[in-house]
C-alpha cells in the first residue's frame, strides 16, 4: 500500500509529463517566456539535487537546458500542486 499523498503523486505525474516529449515543452516555454525556441532545439535535463550553502540537500522539480544555436537557455521549474504561501521563497533560495 502506498503512503504517498495525492499531491506527491501529482508532482511526480507532472514531472514525468515534462520528460515525455520536447515539442509541448518547447511550446510551453515559448508561450511563457517568448523565447522563440525552435522545435529542433536540443533539450537536456539537469540534475535536480543540489547542496545549499548551509549543507542541506534540496531537490528541485525540474532543471531544463535547451541548446538553440550558440545559446543555451536554462530553466528551473517548480510545480505547485497544493497551496503553499512559501513557493516564492523556495524559488529564491
Amino acid at each position: 500500500m502506498s503512503t504517498e499523498t495525492p499531491a506527491i503523486k501529482m508532482d511526480e505525474l507532472i514531472k514525468r509529463l515534462f520528460h515525455l516529449s520536447k515539442k509541448p515543452l518547447i511550446n510551453l516555454l515559448n508561450a511563457l517566456y517568448d523565447d522563440h525556441l525552435n522545435k529542433t532545439a536540443q533539450v537536456d535535463y539537469g540534475s535536480t539535487e543540489f547542496i545549499r550553502d548551509d549543507l542541506v540537500k534540496s531537490i528541485a522539480d525540474t532543471f531544463i537546458n535547451i541548446s538553440f544555436g550558440k545559446t543555451i537557455y536554462r530553466y528551473h521549474i517548480e510545480f505547485q500542486t497544493t497551496y503553499n504561501q512559501n513557493i516564492v521563497i523556495r524559488m529564491l533560495c
